[in-house]
């Protein structure tokens, strides 16, 4: 995975102040701070703790301050080389309460090359987002108005299409899952009656009781679960799951969110069967 300049971003930093706080706010552990989720870090989160009762970050974590170009801020999504959304968002991407509104058919041709060059610099990168700062996006690239990438990942962070327009959001998902499929005639989740995975959870810090835990609230959820392997001392276990997409997809999540175990997995590995 490659883009990480999504999670947790103090924008606009105008003094000393200001940066002291945000400096402050990243000296906490991870899992200790407003808003954390183990689902937006996946395998990219800070490691954890020394010690259980432990607050303070390792002396290890690092942070990057850097200047922020002026202009507009435009989310771009594109899946094998289309641009399929652009998003303006006037704050940035980091707030759930901050105006969205889809521009994609809007955007000028100067942007659209842009991104073909971004793709050029990444090879085999299917689904792009795509961060640019410019003062019009509708307009030429010009003297006064130059775009600036400022942020490239192979996640889409679909949440902000969402915020403009569900359905529409759904849509562009089902495109992602086509993009990633070597299968050209796979299935979009939404056409998925019912669907079983194999999976393997890391870092389970009890897997006899973990295990427990997964059976009951499948069983609870209408899930068909099968657990295979264990490794106790790894912390690890693989088995398979069967359900409804959606239900299957929400029980993994909250294994890593801590929703689910009494400790959430570190990380969990899904393959699909057709």
């Amino acid at each position: 995975m490659i883009g990480e300049s999504t999670i947790e971003v103090f924008e606009s930093i105008a003094d000393e102040e200001e940066l002291s706080q945000a400096i402050r706010y990243y000296g906490r552990v991870p899992t200790g701070r407003p808003h954390f989720t183990t689902s937006s870090y996946a395998f990219t989160q800070i490691l954890t703790p020394k010690t259980s009762t432990s607050t303070r970050a390792r002396g290890t974590y690092r942070y990057l301050v850097e200047e922020s170009p002026e202009g507009d801020y435009v989310r771009l999504l594109t899946v094998d080389g289309e641009l399929v959304s652009a998003v303006h968002l006037q704050e940035g991407p980091w707030s759930a309460t901050a105006q969205a509104r889809e521009i994609v058919g809007q955007v000028h041709g100067d942007i659209v090359r842009l991104l073909e060059t971004c793709h050029q610099a990444i090879p085999g990168m299917s689904v792009g987002m795509i961060d640019i700062k410019v003062p019009d996006a509708t307009s030429a690239f010009g003297t006064d108005n130059i775009a600036t990438v400022v942020a490239v990942s192979e996640r889409p962070w679909l949440h902000v299409q969402h915020r403009v327009n569900p359905t529409a959001m759904a849509e562009l998902a089902d495109k992602v899952l086509q993009a990633g499929s070597s299968d050209s005639s796979s299935q979009a989740a939404s056409e998925w009656a019912e669907v079983t995975v194999d999976f393997a959870f890391d870092g389970l810090s009890q897997v006899d009781r973990d295990c427990s835990v997964l059976e009951t609230v499948a069983a609870s959820s209408g899930l068909h679960i099968e657990l295979g392997t264990r490794d106790a001392v790894a912390g690890k276990v693989h088995g398979s799951l069967t359900g409804g997409v959606g239900e299957v997809a929400l029980f993994l999540e909250l294994a890593v969110s801590g929703d689910l175990l009494p400790e959430p997995a570190m990380a969990v590995e899904v393959s699909v069967e057709h």
